[in-house]
């Protein structure tokens, strides 16, 4: 028998001493109190279950992108196959985009309402710099609800959007500045992947980036925090995507892609081009290809 695991992302880099363990999200989560003793409990009582190197068992470790690759090493000292995850078949790959002159100076987020997507940071830090730059720049982030946690800090994103001076809507047909949508049915998303000019993604350490690269299939330029698999995969660290590690650096891309027509068309060419590499069809092609050099 012949045991092939995929791992989207190691829990144990976080009890084993791995540079994983100081991440930007879990700091900033967790950090206080009361949520750091919740954490360090967690972490505890984790430890005698966690699993045995995976490379003792099975035939072959497989992961989803190069960053979490490293991170794996880093644990067991052995390399797995990076094998990226598909774009969802109901998203499509856009033949051609609508061009740059046809779309709004607008910024899309999309993600589910939770604080590690750092909404709250762009809101508050990006948005009021990146106006000063494009004046009349939007701002649309899309995501989903479903917990009493996420519906808090949707509330609590909107807040600081108010506070900000920032005028703040639920209904994408008003007049706002910033737009937040819960729950929004996939036309509606399609549609503001096509209007808006640039995706933007301000998660640190995020292990892939689905989002990402269902933007990228509608013909989006992206703009990621250079860390985990968004920027190793998915912008191929700076080849199909424009990266960032401060909000200044963040405002400086966005404003690029938001004035510059002929960098916004290049980037739009080269998101889609990477977005061909990952469907359902090239998935299993290149699974197939790994399952037969195991058997």
């Amino acid at each position: 028998m012949r045991l092939f695991e995929y791992i989207h992302f190691p829990l144990e880099a976080h009890l084993r001493g791995s540079s994983y363990a100081e991440d930007p999200y879990i700091l900033e989560r967790y950090g206080g109190f009361p949520l750091n003793v919740c954490w360090r409990l967690f972490l505890r009582l984790s430890s005698p279950f966690l699993r045995r190197n995976p490379f003792e068992s099975a035939s072959a470790v497989l992961t989803n992108s190069a960053w979490t690759a490293r991170v794996i090493r880093e644990l067991y000292g052995e390399t797995p196959l990076v094998l990226n995850p598909p774009i969802a078949p109901r998203t499509g790959i856009v033949e051609k985009p609508a061009d740059f002159g046809s779309r709004s100076d607008s910024v899309l987020m999309l993600g589910r309402f939770s604080e590690e997507k750092r909404y709250h940071w762009v809101v508050e830090k990006v948005l009021p710099k990146l106006r000063r730059e494009v004046g009349g720049a939007k701002l649309y982030i899309v995501g989903g609800t479903g917990t009493r946690t996420s519906r808090q800090y949707l509330s609590g994103v909107e807040a600081i959007a108010r506070r900000a001076g920032l005028r703040v809507s639920r209904n994408p047909n008003t007049e706002a500045d910033v737009y937040l949508l819960p729950d929004a049915p996939r036309d509606t998303i399609n549609r503001l992947m096509d209007s808006s000019k640039v995706f933007f993604h301000a998660t640190i350490n995020e292990h892939w980036g689905i989002a990402i690269a269902e933007a990228m299939a509608r013909g989006l330029p992206i703009v990621v925090h250079r860390s985990g698999g968004a920027w190793t995969d998915l912008a191929l660290e700076g080849l199909c995507g424009l990266g960032y590690e401060g909000e200044n650096e963040a405002v400086e891309s966005l404003a690029r892609l938001l004035t510059d027509g002929g960098l916004w068309r290049d980037y739009s060419r080269r998101s889609v081009e990477r977005a061909r590499e990952l469907t359902l069809g090239k998935f299993v092609e290149k699974f197939s290809v790994t399952v037969k050099r195991f058997l």
